[in-house]
C-alpha cells in the first residue's frame, strides 16, 4: 500500500494530500492489468464510477478506432465522463501491457473540485483533443462545456463583510484552508481577496525561518562550535553548515520581510514577534555589518510613504529613534565592538582585506575576449583569496557582459517597481531588490544561482502578480494602509 500512497502522492491531483490520506486512499485502491489490446474502457459506455491512473504502460485514446491520445504513466482517465455522467467520449485500449490504478469516483471528484487541482484538470481535458487519423479535427472532450461549475464545489464560499480588516481575512483563509474569500460589498455585489499575493513572501519567511531554527538548535548542541569556526565569535551553522555571513543574510531579509507584513497590518503583533526576534537576533549575532546595512537601508527605502499614512510605522519609527539613541549613549562600548568584530582600524579601512583583492583583480591583464566574456565560472575567489564582490566578481567570471545583465536584471526590477501603485506586495518586493543591491558590493552571488537570485525572483513574481497592479485603500478607522481593493464580482 505504501507505494500506492508514494506514487499517488507525487502526482496532480493527490499531490496536495497527507500522508494518512494517501494510505487511506491506496487502500481503497483496486489493481489492475490490461494486457496489449485490451479494451479497457469501451467507446460509448455508461460511466462506471471508477477513474483509472496509469501505473506502468500506456493506453490509446480511440475515437471510432482512430488514435486521438497517448497517455503514459501518472496520467488519469475517465474522469470526464464521471464529472459530468455523459457517456465516455473515447476509447480507452491498452497500447502494451499495462497496470492501472482503479479508484472510486468518490474518493477523486472531491479532490478535482480543490482550488490546486482545477488547472490540472482543465489541462487534462482540453489536452484530449488532437486529429483523428484521418486528418479530422477532434474538439476537447465536450463533457467540459457540458459539465455545470457547480458540480465541482465542495463547499460553502468564505464571505466575509466589507468592515473586515485584511489581518482577520487572512486569518479567516488560513483557518479554513482556502486561498480566497468573497467580500460582500453590499447591493448584490461581491469581490474577493487572494492570498497569492503574499503566499511566496510567507513561504518565503518560512524557509528562513526553518534554516535559522538549524542554526539556533546547532547553539544549543554546540555553543562552542556554533562560536568558534574560521570567523570566531560569529555565529554559523552547526547541523547545517551556514556561514555567519549567509546568517546574517537569512536573518535580516526574513527580519525585514516580517516588519514590513507587521507594519502593514498583515501580519498581527504576537505573529510578527514570534518571527522578528529570533531572526534579529541571528542577525546580530553573526556580526554580518553588510546584512545589517541592508536591512536598515532597504526597509526604510520599501515603507518610505508609510510614515505619511500609518500611525503604525510612525510609532515603530519613533520607538527605533529612541531606541539607537539609548544604545548609543548607554552602550557604545558594546556597539563599536560589534562593529569592529576585533579589527584594526586599517583593517576596517581596507574592508577586512577586500580591497587589495579588487586592486589586484582590476590590474590583472586580459583579453578583449576576456574583457568582454570574463574568464568563466570560478570558486569566486581570485589568487586564493575570496572577491567578496558581486561586481568583480561578475566582471572577473562573466566580464562586461555579465555586469550589463546583472545591471539591466536590477534596473528593469526598480523601474517595474516604481511603476507599480503602493500595495504590500511592491513594498516588499522594494525591500528584497534594495537589500540584494546594498549587499551586492561585499557580497557575491547575483552573478550565478544563490539565494541573491532567489530573493529577486520573489521580488519579481510580487511585482508581476495581479495584486501588484491595484492600489492601497485608506482607512483610518482601522488603520488599514495596505489594502487593496476587491474586485467587483457581478
Amino acid at each position: 500500500m505504501h507505494d500506492i500512497a508514494e506514487f499517488l502522492g507525487g502526482r496532480d491531483p493527490f499531490s496536495g494530500l497527507d500522508e494518512g490520506a494517501l494510505e487511506a486512499l491506496a487502500a481503497r485502491t483496486e489493481v489492475g492489468f490490461f494486457p496489449a489490446g485490451t479494451t479497457i474502457i469501451p467507446q460509448g459506455e455508461i460511466p462506471q464510477g471508477r477513474i483509472r491512473v496509469v501505473r506502468r504502460g500506456a493506453v490509446d485514446l480511440l475515437d471510432r478506432g482512430k488514435p486521438v491520445d497517448l497517455l503514459g504513466e501518472g496520467e488519469m482517465f475517465g474522469h470526464p465522463s464521471v464529472l459530468s455522467g455523459l457517456p465516455t467520449k473515447f476509447e480507452v485500449r491498452a497500447h502494451e501491457d499495462t497496470l492501472c490504478y482503479s479508484l472510486a469516483a468518490e474518493d477523486v471528484v472531491p479532490l478535482l473540485g480543490r482550488s490546486s487541482s482545477l488547472r490540472y484538470l482543465t489541462r487534462s481535458l482540453i489536452a484530449r483533443g488532437g486529429q483523428t487519423g484521418d486528418g479530422e479535427a477532434i474538439a476537447p472532450s465536450p463533457e467540459v462545456a457540458q459539465q455545470p461549475a457547480a458540480a465541482l464545489v465542495r463547499r460553502p464560499p468564505l464571505i466575509c463583510n466589507a468592515e473586515t480588516t485584511l489581518r482577520e481575512a487572512a486569518r479567516l483563509m488560513d483557518k479554513q484552508d482556502v486561498s480566497s474569500v468573497l467580500v460582500e460589498l453590499g447591493h448584490g455585489e461581491f469581490g474577493i481577496v487572494t492570498d497569492s499575493d503574499l503566499r511566496f513572501v510567507r513561504l518565503h519567511v518560512r524557509v528562513l525561518g526553518a534554516v535559522l531554527a538549524c542554526v539556533v538548535l546547532g547553539v544549543l548542541v554546540d555553543p562552542g562550535l556554533a562560536f568558534s569556526g574560521a570567523e570566531g565569535g560569529r555565529l554559523a551553522g552547526v547541523i547545517w553548515p551556514v556561514p555567519p555571513t549567509q546568517v546574517g543574510e537569512y536573518g535580516a531579509v526574513a527580519a525585514g520581510l516580517v516588519a514590513l507584513l507587521w507594519l502593514t497590518h498583515t501580519l498581527d503583533g504576537r505573529s510578527a514577534l514570534t518571527n522578528l526576534a529570533p531572526a534579529m537576533a541571528c542577525l546580530l549575532l553573526s556580526h554580518t555589518r553588510t546584512a545589517l546595512l541592508g536591512f536598515l537601508v532597504a526597509l526604510p527605502v520599501a515603507g518610505l510613504t508609510l510614515v505619511l499614512t500609518s500611525a503604525r510605522a510612525r510609532r515603530a519609527i519613533g520607538l527605533g529613534i529612541c531606541l539607537a539613541g539609548f544604545a548609543a549613549l548607554a552602550l557604545p562600548d558594546v556597539l563599536m565592538n560589534w562593529f569592529n568584530r576585533d579589527q584594526s582600524p586599517d583593517q576596517i579601512a581596507d574592508l577586512t582585506g577586500r580591497q587589495k583583492v579588487w586592486d589586484a583583480l582590476l590590474a590583472r591583464e586580459r583579453t578583449p575576449t576576456e574583457q568582454m566574456l570574463g574568464i568563466g565560472l570560478s570558486n569566486k575567489s581570485y589568487d586564493g583569496l575570496p572577491i567578496d564582490s558581486t561586481w568583480l566578481s561578475t566582471y572577473h567570471e562573466l566580464g562586461e557582459i555579465g555586469v550589463g545583465v546583472v545591471v539591466l536584471m536590477l534596473a528593469s526590477l526598480l523601474i517595474v517597481a516604481l511603476l507599480r501603485p503602493p500595495s504590500v506586495a511592491r513594498r516588499c518586493a522594494v525591500f528584497l531588490i534594495v537589500y540584494c543591491i546594498v549587499a551586492s558590493y561585499t557580497e557575491v552571488g547575483l552573478g550565478d544561482a544563490s539565494p541573491y537570485l532567489l530573493h529577486l525572483a520573489l521580488a519579481a513574481s510580487l511585482l508581476l502578480a495581479p495584486g501588484a497592479t491595484r492600489n492601497e485603500s485608506n482607512s483610518s478607522a482601522r488603520e488599514q494602509q495596505e489594502t487593496t481593493g476587491p474586485t467587483p464580482v457581478p
